[in-house]
């Protein structure tokens, strides 16, 4: 694994727009580096690929534990979700994209930090755009990265059914991503709506959108924790589909981390993770179970403290020990490695001045061979 310093395509701003990355530059910064891209050997693509794998399966064991003991109340899931949790999982209702957040140097087992599962961001970037890069700059090397070809082939296991897709916050990267879905979706024949959050509402018995159509499949780009109690009801009633399914409300809290590490200690994947901070004797990072975009961590070491603001800081924490993401001349690097359906599909390296990857972290791309 290695940062190699290259010079941009002289077109790169045109090239990217023309797939519909329009904020490619944040406050005169570049969102989409190319200045600069990551090389690996095929074996240490091959290691990743392996680990995300086996840590998805150490995931969905986990779930199932949880389910079965009902052990919910140990990451602070309210009640009122549980049923609709349980009744997802028993169904077996299939996830689509989800995003593990790796430290991997190229010489220790990747580690993971955190996982993305409820709404991972940036499958645009991810997906298209660092594609479009690799055929331009390195036309005769490789990519890890099938995320597209996957989600082609996801979207007609999941659903037959006309999807609406809908947000709630305006956000750049969340409004491409939800475009994008749609664009894949409608490739492989899907008929598509998209939506505002606040043009849903329940009539009684089914949930609708602002032309009174019946939204009978929902993929979201909100998470399921803003959810009032009274949703939970009325999506068991309606039997409304949605992506990502309930379960995924397990592994997107990040407490999940300390269940994950009790019940596979000592894993060479997983970072010794508590609910007390007295378990773990050297340097440890703070999170709290629901968060996002690198708010409210707090990195506890011997050097002091370094911590992040945000708006996540009045819940719940866990802890979990340190491991320093790589740093290559001031750029702290980060693998988001993707899951569509379950599987491997590619990763992304994003990059970041401090050890805490934040929502404007650049994205590098990548090539092996």
């Amino acid at each position: 694994m290695e940062r190699l310093l290259i010079t941009p395509r002289n077109n790169w701003q045109t090239r990217v727009e023309s797939l519909g990355l329009t904020f490619h530059t944040i406050d005169n910064k570049p969102y989409w580096n190319e200045a600069a891209c990551y090389y690996f050997t095929e074996n240490e693509i091959e290691l990743i690929k392996a680990s995300t794998r086996e840590v998805e399966s150490l995931c969905l064991e986990l779930v199932d534990h949880v389910v079965h003991r009902e052990e919910y109340y140990k990451i602070n899931i309210p009640e009122y979700a549980w049923s609709l949790i349980e009744a997802s999982w028993r169904a077996k209702e299939k996830p689509l994209t989800g995003r593990l957040d790796l430290s991997y140097d190229g010489k220790a087992p990747p580690k993971l930090l955190e996982y993305n599962a409820d709404t991972p961001a940036c499958l645009l970037e991810s997906s298209l755009i660092q594609n479009q890069w690799v055929q331009d700059v390195y036309p005769n090397k490789y990519q890890f990265n099938c995320i597209h070809d996957k989600l082609l082939r996801a979207w007609p296991k999941i659903s037959s059914e006309k999807i609406h897709l809908t947000w709630r916050l305006n956000l750049p990267w969340t409004l491409s991503d939800i475009s994008y879905v749609a664009k894949v979706a409608k490739e492989v024949g899907l008929e598509t709506k998209t939506i505002f959050i606040d043009d849903i509402r329940w009539d009684g018995r089914q949930y609708i959108d602002q032309d009174n159509e019946t939204i009978k499949f929902l993929f979201k780009r909100f998470p399921w924790e803003i959810m009032r109690e009274d949703v939970f009801d009325n999506i068991s009633t309606s039997k409304l589909q949605m992506i990502e399914p309930a379960w995924k409300m397990i592994l997107n809290n990040k407490g999940f981390l300390v269940l994950l590490w009790e019940l596979f200690p000592n894993h060479p994947n997983l970072l010794p993770a508590y609910f007390n901070p007295d378990r773990l004797e050297s340097d440890f990072v703070k999170k709290p179970f629901i968060g996002r975009e690198g708010d409210n961590i707090s990195i506890f070491s011997r050097k002091g403290v370094f911590s992040t603001e945000g708006n996540y800081g009045n819940g719940k924490y866990m802890y979990q020990k340190a491991h320093y993401l790589p740093n290559f001349d001031g750029n702290y690097a980060v693998i988001g490695s993707w899951l569509i359906a379950g599987e491997p599909a590619g990763i992304i390296i994003r990059e970041e001045d401090t050890p805490v990857t934040r929502s404007s972290s650049r994205f590098v791309p990548h090539y092996f061979g």
